[in-house]
């Protein structure tokens, strides 16, 4: 396959081995490796995004944005480790949480959606290397967090089979007897 990425262009863009997609991986390198440099110098807490923005000002590309495009390295940019281990730390509780509740869940009938905390906490673990933590990434993985919990909290027999709740027939009040009066 590398050979032909050699001789045909076509095969070259489909295969990731083209001009651009060599210059994007040098780019996406370049950031890295400062974005490594510029939390070592701030480890704790940080800088804010005005101050990396302008230690990284070579880096603005054509569209005129600095691309954080590693969502952790992001984090640790603008919030130090202290910020990264809250926010892993939060991902890893999801996490943990999730797998603790799924047999809960599954026993209560709501089957897949049991799994949903844990996937999405895994696949958020997962994909930040190679996104950046935009905040609509951020507010959907919450949302979609919120969703698990409340399938893993919702109350034993709530949502089974509605159809046999209805049949099941109401207790009549016994009635009292009547006291004798003599």
């Amino acid at each position: 396959m590398y050979g032909l990425t050699l001789v045909n262009e076509r095969a070259a863009d489909l295969l990731g081995f083209s001009t651009d997609a060599k210059n994007s991986n040098e780019y996406r390198d370049k950031l890295y490796d400062r974005g490594v440099e510029l939390v070592h110098q701030h480890p704790v807490i940080g800088q804010p995004p005005s101050v990396v923005t302008a230690q990284m000002e070579d880096l603005r590309q054509g569209e005129g944005i600095i691309d954080f495009v590693n969502g952790y390295l992001g984090i640790a940019l603008f919030s130090g480790l202290t910020g990264l281990a809250l926010f892993a730390g939060g991902i890893a509780a999801q996490a943990i949480a999730s797998y603790r509740a799924r047999r809960v869940s599954r026993a209560r009938g709501w089957g897949g959606l049991s799994d949903l905390g844990l996937g999405v906490a895994l696949c958020a673990g997962a994909m930040f290397p190679y996104i950046p933590t935009d905040g609509r990434v951020v507010l959907t993985m919450l949302l979609l967090f919120a969703l698990s919990n409340a399938v893993a909290s919702v109350p034993a027999g709530a949502g089974r089979d509605p159809a046999r709740r209805r049949a099941e027939p109401v207790a009549k009040p016994v009635d009292a007897p009547v006291p004798v009066v003599a």
